[in-house]
């Protein structure tokens, strides 16, 4: 038969968890950690505010283009770094940089693009203007 904790619970009823080790309580009845449980609940309230102060100002839009992408890259970024320094933080602070890497070199390499096409347009335009009415038009070479 399992071991429970030993203690009530707030409606009077008897406490299910499993006590820790050879101790008579679960982690959270145990008078020993009371300080870390309360630190505990403490941290997790302040993450449950700024959770929703964040939400309040910059609601979460959905991932349809590059710009909301970017929102919910930077808005993970901010979150991460308001984390206690940690191998966790280091490996969430990876899994959001390394998408926003990504995404700002292709959307440099889109912007490049852009401004080669529209040079090429005008390169195009000016030896059509150029060229004598009689002389037949250049080739085209198709990529």
């Amino acid at each position: 038969m399992s071991r429970t904790c030993t203690a009530r619970t707030g409606d009077g009823r008897p406490c299910r968890a499993t006590p820790q080790g050879d101790r008579p309580f679960c982690r959270l009845h145990d008078p020993a950690q009371a300080e870390a449980v309360a630190a505990a609940r403490r941290l997790g309230g302040a993450h449950r505010r700024r959770r929703r102060a964040t939400d309040e100002l910059e609601p979460f839009r959905g991932l349809r283009d590059v710009a909301a992408f970017q929102a919910f890259l930077e808005l993970a970024a901010r979150d991460v770094i308001a984390m206690e320094s940690s191998p966790a933080r280091v490996r969430l602070a990876v899994a959001v940089v390394t998408p926003a890497t990504r995404l700002l070199e292709r959307s440099d390499l889109a912007a490049r693009i852009a401004r080669l096409e529209v040079q090429l347009a005008q390169l195009a335009d000016r030896s059509e203007r150029a060229a004598p009415p009689d002389a037949d038009p250049p080739e085209r070479v198709d990529p």
